[in-house]
């Protein structure tokens, strides 16, 4: 279980990448009344940000990516999940969120489940999306998922996916101890992914 209780982060760009040196060189530019900006934009879909050292004296670096949410228009109890979360935080209250398997999903045997924590409940509203499956698994199996947490207040949209569905829909943002491998395009339903 991947939980984070925090503040959201409002992002304009989700990708975005920092090093220790990029902010060294930045801060280098700036005079000392001026606040530092923690995100440099590049073509990758993670950032990392430095966290200072372990107990060995070795830099740590973590890496942020942007999961999108699919699925959150398939089932009304979805989107009464995510009402309760978007007015939840438009009152400024953090709400955690997880992702886990999703065991009893009927199309998919890998399938991630996304839940928000409310009134003392786990309840889901919606799915990772495929491709992010793959790389998703390994980091959960190998215990490398530091944070969870929405990217952003749900947002209502129109048309979603071309559907003709009008719902709300939202994204995660999930921190790994490690660089995020790539999105994984080939990934197929119920695909075999234990060598992960």
């Amino acid at each position: 279980m991947y939980t984070h209780a925090g503040s959201t982060s409002n992002t304009d760009n989700p990708s975005t990448s920092t090093t220790k040196e990029d902010d060294d060189e930045r801060k280098d530019h700036r005079d000392d009344s001026e606040h530092s900006d923690d995100s440099d934009h590049s073509d990758d879909s993670s950032r990392a940000t430095d966290d200072g050292d372990n107990d060995n004296g070795e830099d740590i670096s973590y890496h942020d990516e942007v999961f999108e949410v699919m699925g959150t228009c398939v089932e009304k109890r979805y989107q009464d999940v995510l009402t309760t979360v978007e007015e939840l935080m438009a009152d400024g209250k953090a709400v955690p969120v997880r992702v886990e398997y999703d065991l009893q999903n009927p199309q998919d045997v890998n399938a991630i489940k996304a839940e928000a924590h409310i009134n003392d409940r786990w309840k889901i509203f919606g799915c990772i999306k495929k491709n992010k499956l793959p790389k998703l698994t390994s980091a959960m199996r190998q215990g490398t998922i530091t944070e969870c947490k929405f990217a952003s207040r749900p947002k209502y949209k129109l048309n979603v996916l071309n559907s003709g569905i009008n719902g709300l829909t939202c994204a995660l943002i999930i921190t790994n101890r490690f660089r995020w491998d790539r999105d994984d395009n080939g990934y197929r339903y119920n695909d075999d992914l234990s060598h992960l």
